[in-house]
């Protein structure tokens, strides 16, 4: 029961090692579930899923609507990762797209994490973390927020993470901005700062390139900014 007296069903994820998961009106394929994908902490495949069932009602509202980048762990956080764009052509008739033109003049159908079932459906394909579009499918040129990556260079320590952080963060709430900080899944921090949605990508782009080599001057010693 949560603190607002309402009960909430958990979900939870087979103990088989192959399952067929019922999730609302959807079923779920899921395969490999003991493997290890964290061997030192014994956690599996089935951990991940669990984990992401759990956080699912509070992750979905950031999630919904964005076309998702899969990068795809098959064999643990150890394993070789690739990146997958297109929808994989043996999805589920329920999984949504979102069709965004490439530079290259392809249209690409990503998927979309529009509820629980495809939340699993997209980490049972190995998606360790989840890496959604700046934009709403509506819209795929104009963000609702801009995204600081900070990862430590060779021979820095969390704590400089941290200090770096601050010094972003400070310079943010400077411009009336409300930051907010997650770890990155690796050494680092991204610090996510929401935005009315009206400028283009490259806008926002060039506004957080200008602001990263202005803190960069300023904080020579602590901070090198990288434009990708």
């Amino acid at each position: 029961m949560s603190a607002t007296g309402v009960v909430r069903t958990r979900t939870l994820i087979p103990e088989a090692e192959n399952a067929t998961l019922r999730v609302g009106r959807r079923t779920v394929q899921l395969t490999n579930l003991d493997k290890l994908f964290w061997p030192e902490l014994g956690l599996t495949k089935r951990d991940l899923l669990q984990y992401y069932a759990d956080v699912s009602s509070a992750l979905l509202p950031h999630l919904r609507d964005r076309a998702m980048v899969m990068k795809r762990y098959p064999n643990g956080i150890h394993g070789k990762c690739f990146f997958m764009k297109r929808t994989p052509p043996s999805r589920p008739e329920w999984i949504e797209t979102c069709d965004i033109m490439h530079k290259s003049g392809n249209l690409i159908d990503f998927p979309m994490a529009q509820d629980l079932a495809s939340l699993l459906w997209l980490v049972n394909l190995g998606c360790i973390d989840l890496n959604q579009w700046y934009g709403r499918c509506d819209d795929v040129d104009r963000p609702d927020y801009l995204h600081f990556d900070l990862d430590p260079v060779e021979g820095a320590d969390f704590p400089k993470v941290r200090e770096t952080a601050a010094v972003v963060r400070d310079a943010l709430t400077e411009l009336g901005m409300d930051p907010l900080a997650k770890t990155s899944g690796s050494k680092g921090l991204h610090l996510y700062v929401p935005i009315v949605r009206g400028p283009l990508q490259k806008e926002v782009w060039r506004f957080a390139k200008a602001l990263a080599k202005r803190l960069a001057q300023r904080h020579p010693a602590l901070i090198t900014a990288e434009y990708r």
